[in-house]
């Protein structure tokens, strides 16, 4: 007889199941930050196309954070968070393989597709699980966990880089954003609290262009822009910087570390 896994159904369950899937995607996606810059280096990639490496994947998780955060209206929001695992895990599986700075472009598009199908769908669906009452500390405890797995992903990224190997780390990645796929599907109801899904859903379309008109919006998102231009190029270029200087993979994952404790430290007040 199969053993059946009785799914929490409490709201505090629920939540730390997410916190316990956001840490551990980002953890795995952070564990690249420091050591793709070089390995693209080691494939003979320029500084220019290194830079686009990062760009295509920041574009891709941009552009299509919207389309994906209501697809997840339409679709449930735990068909679209499996998928956006299935995919970042794919593409860290696929890592070790690239012989060209094209090939590594190419492949960080799959890895762009995948955070934008994963990070809103489980913003909202945090936001789906949490009384109206409780919104805010589940908010914060959900992001504590993803800045906490953003400061320890690239610290160990590099300790792992410098003692076993580059390929070592991405099937680690991978390995680790596979593992949440079978948690997510047997712990996280399709719809958080039992709730049905709508009858009826809005237009894709209609639901853009409302989102476009909106000014208030669109300055955010300018805003927005703005801090992650000065945070891609902190992204791209450090490891290429602390390398020249003569610095490995574990203290480059440092610098990473420090950087996101000071991000997580600076929520507090």
């Amino acid at each position: 007889m199969p053993v059946i896994l009785h799914r929490p159904r409490s709201y505090a369950a629920l939540l730390l199941t997410c916190c316990l899937v956001g840490f551990a995607f980002f953890f795995s996606s952070y564990l690249r930050v420091p050591i793709v810059p070089l390995y693209a280096t080691s494939l003979g990639a320029t500084a220019v196309q290194v830079g686009a490496i990062n760009a295509v994947f920041m574009l891709m998780a941009g552009l299509l954070s919207i389309p994906a955060g209501l697809l997840s209206d339409r679709v449930g929001r735990r068909n679209v968070l499996l998928g956006g695992m299935t995919l970042i895990a794919i593409s860290a599986f696929i890592l070790p393989y690239t012989t060209t700075p094209l090939q590594l472009i190419a492949l960080y598009l799959l890895f762009g597709i995948g955070l934008a199908a994963f990070a809103p769908a489980m913003m909202s669906y945090v936001a789906d699980l949490a009384p109206a009452s409780h919104l805010g500390r589940a908010f914060g405890w959900y992001t504590i966990a993803v800045y906490l797995a953003m400061m320890l992903g690239p610290a160990a990224g590099g300790f792992l880089d410098g003692a076993f190997g580059p390929r070592f780390v991405f099937f680690l990645s991978g390995a680790l954003a596979l593992a949440m796929v079978p948690l997510t599907l047997l712990v996280l109801p399709a719809h958080p609290g039992e709730k049905p899904a709508p009858a009826s859903r809005p237009a894709l379309w209609p639901a853009l262009v409302e989102l476009a008109d909106n000014r208030r919006y669109n300055l955010c998102l300018l805003v927005t822009l703005g801090g992650c231009f000065g945070f891609g190029m902190f992204l791209t270029f450090i490891p290429l910087h602390l390398h020249d200087l003569g610095e490995g993979a574990g203290r480059i994952g440092l610098v990473f570390a420090i950087q996101a404790l000071t991000n997580v430290l600076s929520r507090l007040p």
